[in-house]
């Protein structure tokens, strides 16, 4: 076993790739945060001579899996032996120490293409030709668990329903340690109560992501990694450093509040790129967004694996203590491929 520092990582990725050709590593484990940042900021210079044939699996968990970092991940560094058998979709958490379901180790990464205003009602239908949403399957239980689907009052959903995940099996822990109220509440009738929302389909988990993370608008429901998705693809964003979340809004509803960072170099106004943010995030998934806050780079809370906090995010976001970026002037329109900033007074 090589143990490698988490921040090595952050701060250069190619030392994960790097240590599994020198070692000939076998089953490594990161979120889609790492495989998406290893795609990118890997150069080819570095990546030359690499041997990755030895690996087994990548196993790909702790957070919703994107198929489009997954494929990106595997056809940038096909060159290397790395086979498209080698990627692990999984669902596991810590209270199941650690693994819940996989996919075959003989099969490639299988996904469901469906419907997303179905699935804003709790349905995955498949897509109509109205839009799609691409989710990737996590397999089926571990050997001896089980897992079901319910709705909010506890009664099990049929296959494509999207309700709370619970689990049960001899590998889940039987409560935390000195919280009995916790225990009480996460723990009942002998089934885990994760947190997460998913749904079945063939017997096949597919995960949609945290209960309580989910942004709720005109009873609509949406998920935060999907805005995220949406709005790092906007131009003045840095990929993969976007957190979305709810906020209570006028008359106590929710209303859908982004939080982003600048990429390196990054020049165009602030307020254009919230603008920017916000068109294509209400353009492409419908969502209407209240805020759009730019902040430094390398300061949007994560955890230690890289997954972004987006609780802490929130607390600092009401309690003001996001390290802003000022606004700066656009350049000329000829170094910029932005649209022109509009003139406004307004802050973030």
């Amino acid at each position: 076993v090589m143990f490698l520092p988490t921040m090595n990582f952050i701060r250069r990725p190619k030392t994960w790739l790097e240590a599994i050709h020198k070692f000939r590593g076998t089953i490594p484990f990161a979120p889609n945060f790492a495989y998406s940042l290893a795609t990118r900021a890997v150069r080819d210079s570095q990546a030359k001579g690499w041997d990755l044939s030895s690996l087994k699996c990548l196993g790909c968990g702790a957070e919703p899996i994107q198929p489009e970092t997954i494929r990106a991940f595997l056809d940038r560094f096909a060159h290397t032996g790395l086979k498209p058998t080698a990627m692990l979709p999984c669902y596991g958490l810590a209270e199941a120490t650690l693994a819940v379901s996989f996919i075959d180790l003989t099969e490639e990464m299988s996904t469901l293409t469906v419907c997303p205003e179905a699935m804003k009602k709790g349905e995955a239908k498949a897509a109509n030709g109205h839009g799609s949403l691409e989710l990737v399957s996590c397999g089926k239980p571990f050997p001896g668990h089980e897992l079901k689907i319910t709705a909010d009052a506890g009664q099990v959903l049929a296959d494509g329903a999207v309700g709370h995940i619970l689990l049960r099996g001899p590998s889940v822990t039987a409560g935390y340690f000195e919280q009995p109220e916790e225990t009480a509440e996460v723990f009942r009738d002998g089934w885990l109560h994760t947190g997460d929302l998913g749904f079945i389909r063939n017997g096949e988990l597919f995960v949609c992501g945290r209960a309580k993370d989910l942004i709720i608008i005109n009873g609509k429901n949406y998920y935060p990694q999907d805005v995220e998705r949406i709005a790092a693809e906007a131009y003045g964003v840095r990929p993969d450093q976007v957190v979305a979340f709810a906020m209570p809004g006028a008359g106590g509803s929710e209303e859908c509040v982004i939080v982003g960072e600048r990429p390196k170099g990054g020049s165009v106004d602030a307020v254009e790129i919230a603008r920017l943010v916000t068109q294509k995030v209400r353009s492409e998934l419908g969502v209407p967004v209240a805020d759009f806050v730019l902040i430094k780079r390398n300061s949007v809370p994560k955890t230690s694996s890289g997954k972004v906090r987006r609780r802490e995010t929130l607390a600092r976001c009401q309690a003001g203590t996001l390290e802003q970026t000022d606004s700066i002037p656009p350049p000329k329109a000829s170094r910029q491929q932005a649209p022109p900033a509009r003139q406004s007074s307004a802050a973030l």
